[in-house]
């Protein structure tokens, strides 16, 4: 889920398009328009009180914890063509929390020129996971069986580009007193030429010197204005502590701001999800994880942490995780003797870190049997020391994508 921090309120800048954009090249007779496609919601309907469905209960936003649904075909309808106009045709899976109010860039996708008169979504495979009851997933009913068919009316020109938008409306989902639950969506499609959106994609090129990046996603390449944007590392929350010089190429991000007409963003906000991770088949054997414990020493006796090491070819990443430092305002860590980072402890009792070689961070070779101390950096006290480390060949999957080798989310 992208991190509720990026969950602002983005007023859609709805300029309708008559597509006078700047022109792509080749014949106007016969070639695509070159259309980005993006899904968009809004939250109203999670925060009504009553709905027109006879006997039953809107469900609210703050009960959910997840509501996806699969897309599984984008048409548009020509007119005077009963055959639709396929413009993705290849399934994608879509977290309805994740987009609402902040429109989400699905592809870019060639339209042939010409007059529309409909559209249509077909949608699948719906399903709610509470917040009561996280391991447990519901199936959802989609209204009409979830394919979505309406009016439009508006014209796509030869060798141009435009932003064509799916929104799906105030999005309500209805607990029946029969049993069961049902998404209703009020789609509405549109072409514009301004929308504040939000891409998530892999870095396949940064300029930091210059303050952009591209970000993939799907077949677009998105030109990605960072100047004025806040960088939010994998582990900030609140504050953004990062750098243009930390979106580097490899590493999944969210990026949010002004969508142009011509696919470029102006970023406000760019998260970094995630960095990369060298993983060539011919040498994956080198790669290894390792875990340490760290227990209290009794300087503030109910603190305690982990940290995990991982290491291929020369990417190396350390992070540490502390807790319930009760007594301590500011920590700081050396690995075998060596100071290598500190770190404020928050309100929450809690301190993290987290070192990545590959955006420039120093990170210590280490071994299961180096050890990890955590100082009071205003008194020097030793408080948390590690234990022996284990290893883990080739590492785990990462089930919780945080980029370690356990189960728990620490974005959370």
């Amino acid at each position: 889920m992208v991190p509720f921090r990026l969950k602002q309120a983005l007023a859609a800048l709805t300029v309708p398009l008559f597509l006078m954009g700047c022109p792509l090249g080749g014949s106007p007779a016969t070639k695509n328009a070159e259309l980005t496609v993006l899904v968009a919601a809004n939250d109203a309907g999670l925060r009504a009180k009553s709905t027109s469905v006879p006997k039953a209960r809107v469900v609210q936003q703050e009960e959910l914890v997840s509501l996806t649904i699969t897309v599984d075909q984008v048409a548009l309808q020509q007119v005077g063509d009963p055959a639709n106009v396929v413009v993705i045709d290849t399934p994608f899976d879509l977290n309805l929390l994740d987009i609402l109010n902040m429109p989400n860039l699905i592809d870019l996708a060639p339209v042939p020129p010409g007059e529309y008169e409909g559209a249509v979504l077909s949608l699948s495979g719906a399903a709610a996971v509470f917040a009561d009851a996280p391991d447990a997933p519901v199936a959802v009913d989609l209204l009409d069986g979830g394919n979505l068919r309406v009016p439009i009316s508006f014209s796509v020109v030869a060798g141009e580009a435009g932003l064509l938008v799916f929104d799906l409306g105030a999005i309500t989902l209805v607990e029946l007193d029969a049993g069961g639950y049902q998404l209703i969506p009020d789609l509405q499609v549109g072409l514009f030429n301004a929308v504040q959106a939000q891409v998530r994609g892999e870095i396949v090129e940064s300029n930091p010197d210059d303050a952009f990046i591209v970000v993939r996603r799907g077949g677009a390449e998105i030109l990605v204005d960072v100047l004025n944007a806040a960088i939010f590392l994998p582990d900030d929350f609140d504050t953004a502590n990062g750098t243009p010089a930390d979106l580097i190429v490899g590493a999944e991000v969210v990026a949010i701001g002004a969508l142009n007409f011509d696919g470029s963003l102006a970023a406000n906000t760019v998260a970094i999800l995630d960095f990369p991770v060298e993983d060539d088949e011919s040498t994956r054997g080198g790669k290894f994880h390792l875990h340490f414990r760290l227990v209290s020493t009794g300087v503030d006796p109910d603190a305690e942490g982990e940290a995990r090491f991982k290491t291929h070819n020369d990417f190396r990443q350390l992070k540490i995780k502390m807790e319930d430092l009760t007594l301590i305002r500011v920590v700081e860590v050396a690995v075998d003797g060596e100071l290598i980072a500190d770190a404020r402890v928050r309100k929450s009792e809690k301190a993290h870190i987290n070192l990545v070689s590959a955006r420039g961070d120093y990170v210590p070779a280490m071994t299961e049997n180096s050890v990890i101390e955590v100082f009071d950096a205003e008194t020097g006290e030793l408080v948390l020391v590690s234990e022996v480390g284990t290893r883990h060949e080739r590492g785990h999957r990462d089930d919780d994508d945080d980029d370690d080798d356990d189960d728990d989310d620490d974005d959370k």
